[in-house]
């Protein structure tokens, strides 16, 4: 079809980003395992298994594991939306939110990109470090595993986590990973654009504005302070910043909610409120170039039917659910049901007519101990059957639907409508 170009184009944003990040982490994971070996005690042997082989084994394991890591955590159009989204300029009359002041451009194509590529980071980092700390102590672990027998058994307190804080490797991979705690906090601030407060609002509220941004403010100054006192080893006064801090940001927003703002509420989210108003009118096309006119009633005013018979005769009267509980009762067939109603339109008697649709679906549990038997699911019973069929604006003298279509087998009241296939 001449779309070769098409073709290795797609196949090439399919699968380049998840490559390029799988070399990387190759790289990534090969250097932890050589650092972390070169700081195991050098023996010649795993046991009965010689070290070379356990390092080509490592080598092959952590290959998959980075195929694994990087297919879990790359979504390649996210990355090529980025890439393209990078390449458009944002239109002038572009919505910008009101609480970070920043165009839907942000949203749609930085964003998906930036909460990708920490969770890469923050993954990568966690599995170069385990790595680090397996290699570092694998000696250890087959020197008590293997020479004793195959009843020997490992002592975990060997594998010291004081002794791998002090490698700087280490140390700095924890920072890092600190580091990447605090861009995530940073950007998880505008998914508060996302949350629910119930009926009225979506978006940032009061509490959200007022506690809830400064406290992740603080939770990402803590995290980077963090990753500066891991560095200069001050690793206990690192841990007690951030569960203090953990602690304040999840506590104090629902304390303030139940004592400040629940008593103030209609005051205090007027603001947040309107904002979520205008962003709808904006999501609509609402807020610019829309002019309001006011049409007067006339409620005396003679209506001519004839002119308007196509349409009223197919204003629709029945309720889809009112219908399905009816079509139920006058048309039960077991052990079929009628699962959904459609509204649809078709050709019958030369006029164009809406009428409602429902097709019977096979319920096997109205069989009750009968469908524990093999022959009635599998032979018997195996499919929907038939459908009942009605004008949308009409009903019988008793109040019924008039049914164009019923009964096993269908009968059909129109000579224009043929149903030639009543299995589904």
């Amino acid at each position: 079809m001449h779309q070769l170009d098409t073709w290795f184009s797609q196949l090439l944003y399919g699968t380049l980003p998840v490559l390029l990040v799988f070399a990387i982490l190759c790289i990534l994971f090969w250097t932890a395992l050589r650092l972390g070996l070169r700081r195991a005690v050098e023996t010649p042997t795993y046991g009965f298994i010689k070290r070379g082989v356990v390092i080509k084994l490592a080598i092959a394991a952590l290959a998959f594991l980075a195929f694994v890591v990087a297919n879990a955590t790359v979504d390649n159009w996210t990355v090529v939306r980025f890439i393209g989204g990078s390449r458009i300029a944002p239109s002038p009359g572009e919505y910008i939110d009101p609480i970070f002041h920043l165009p839907l451009h942000f949203y749609f194509f930085t964003l998906p990109f930036a909460h990708m590529l920490l969770t890469l980071v923050v993954t990568a980092t966690i599995v170069t470090l385990i790595t680090y700390a397996l290699a570092a102590n694998a000696e250890r672990f087959t020197s008590q595993r293997f020479p004793g027998g195959p009843t020997a058994t490992f002592e975990f307190d060997d594998m010291r986590l004081r002794d791998l804080l002090d490698s700087s490797f280490v140390r700095l991979g924890v920072a890092l990973l600190m580091l990447g705690m605090a861009v995530k906090i940073y950007f998880d601030r505008f998914d508060l654009l996302l949350e629910d407060h119930g009926t009225y609002l979506v978006g940032v509220d009061w509490l959200g504005a007022n506690i809830v941004l400064p406290l992740m403010w603080a939770l990402v100054v803590c995290f980077a302070v963090g990753a500066l006192l891991v560095l200069v080893k001050r690793f206990k006064t690192a841990a007690f910043l951030l569960a203090v801090m953990l602690c304040v940001r999840f506590i104090v927003p629902g304390i303030m909610g139940s004592v400040y703002v629940r008593p103030n509420e209609l005051r205090l989210e007027k603001p947040y409120i309107q904002d979520h108003i205008n962003a709808t009118r904006a999501g609509f096309g609402l807020s610019t170039n829309v002019t309001e006119t006011s049409v007067p009633a006339q409620p005396e005013i003679p209506l001519n039917y004839e002119s308007h018979k196509a349409l009223l005769d197919n204003v629709r009267l029945w309720d889809w659910r009112a219908f399905h509980d009816t079509i139920s009762q006058i048309q039960p067939l077991r052990p079929y049901s009628y699962e959904g109603t459609d509204v649809d339109r078709y050709q019958i008697d030369g006029n164009i007519r809406q009428v409602l649709v429902a097709p019977r679906e096979l319920d096997i549990r109205q069989l009750g101990s009968a469908a524990s038997r093999w022959i009635n699911p599998h032979l018997i019973y195996t499919h929907g059957y038939g459908i009942v069929m009605a004008e949308a604006n009409r009903i019988t003298a008793d109040g019924l639907p008039v049914l164009l279509i019923k009964d096993a087998p269908p009968i059909t009241s129109s000579p224009s409508l043929k149903f030639t296939q009543p299995d589904i």
